[in-house]
């Protein structure tokens, strides 16, 4: 159903502060719910709230705390709190480390899901950086030639800054994101062939068997199988976080890159060879069923700006009744 973002804001933030997370918290998650909605993730969206508020009921929260620190690089021991709230952190670090050295490289253990990953480079690339980010999560996804679900589904978000609005790049390394197959299961929609195969390696149409020990494919088959293993490898072993084992929530990780394009050529030659690289391709000539080139994101832009003009959101019944419910 349609819903005024306010309205639904306002209903999560409720179940959310009454199991404990701060206003100030609570506002950094809700920030990136809507922003998932208002760009048609909706597995990133509303739907995270129920997930949310059982990990703050069960699970005990501690400081965020930087274990080891360089001046390009700091190391966050997330405390177990909500990974959007460990990431929010980390960037700031990272873009004020790369503001003042050039370099910022921060990584996070003990949290969870940080949500839209191309949320956290758009904001290092709106202060003239350029970020890359990545992350892992529940092992989802079977390694190309395996059917047993070992890596996350891992995405890749990078962003680079421009005279206008950052072109931000951002794919999961799976086929589908875990949550866009669990929203389909609350739909009761069929997901599309060659996305999920079930607990027996069989291929399969059914959302419900993701959660039922089947597992999602990679992306590009060996390619993307061997995109999400370095992925995993740079969110997980590097940084302290788990790697390829079938670790449940808190002790996943990311890492963040934020550096200034200005270590390697003047802010305005770069500058003006991007913007000539986006009119070349602005400019190309158009394949059959196209009226334009889209740069990366930028379908997200237009998406969002029509959201907030038009202030709601649509919001699946059964997700919306889901949250009602956990009112106390």
């Amino acid at each position: 159903m349609e819903i005024l973002i306010d309205q639904i804001r306002s209903l999560a933030a409720e179940v959310i502060m009454q199991r404990g997370l701060s206003k100030r918290e609570t506002d950094m998650v809700l920030d990136h719910l809507v922003e998932a909605e208002l760009t048609g993730r909706q597995g990133h969206g509303f739907i995270r709230v129920m997930r949310l508020c059982r990990k703050l009921q069960e699970d005990p929260m501690r400081e965020i705390v930087i274990q080891n620190e360089t001046p390009v690089s700091a190391l966050l021991d997330g405390g177990n709190r909500p990974g959007v709230i460990v990431a929010t952190r980390a960037t700031e670090i990272a873009i004020a480390k790369a503001k003042t050295n050039h370099v910022g490289l921060v990584g996070g253990y003990n949290t969870d899901a940080i949500y839209v990953a191309g949320f956290y480079v758009r904001k290092i690339a709106q202060e003239g950086l350029i970020g890359i980010l990545t992350c892992n999560s529940v092992a989802a996804v079977a390694p190309w030639g395996s059917i047993d679900r070992i890596l996350g589904t891992n995405p890749l978000a990078i962003a680079i800054p421009t005279h206008d609005e950052p072109i931000v790049l951002d794919f999961a390394t799976s086929k589908a994101t875990y949550g866009g197959v669990l929203v389909s299961a609350k739909k009761g929609e069929k997901i599309p062939p060659d996305i999920l195969i079930d607990k027996n390696g069989k291929p399969t149409t059914n959302p419900n068997d993701l959660e039922d020990g089947g597992a999602l494919l990679p992306i590009a088959d060996y390619k993307g199988s061997g995109l999400a293993l370095m992925l995993e490898i740079l969110a997980g072993p590097m940084i302290n976080a788990k790697g390829g084992d079938k670790a449940v929530p808190g002790t996943w990780g990311f890492f963040i890159m934020s550096f200034d394009p200005k270590i390697f050529v003047e802010k305005e030659v770069f500058n003006e060879r991007l913007h000539k690289m986006i009119q070349e391709i602005k400019d190309s000539r158009r394949a059959a069923g196209f009226n334009e080139t889209l740069l990366p994101g930028e379908r997200s832009i237009r998406m969002r700006k029509m959201g907030l003009n038009k202030k709601a959101i649509n919001i699946p019944d059964q997700i919306l009744s889901d949250i009602q419910a956990l009112r106390r």
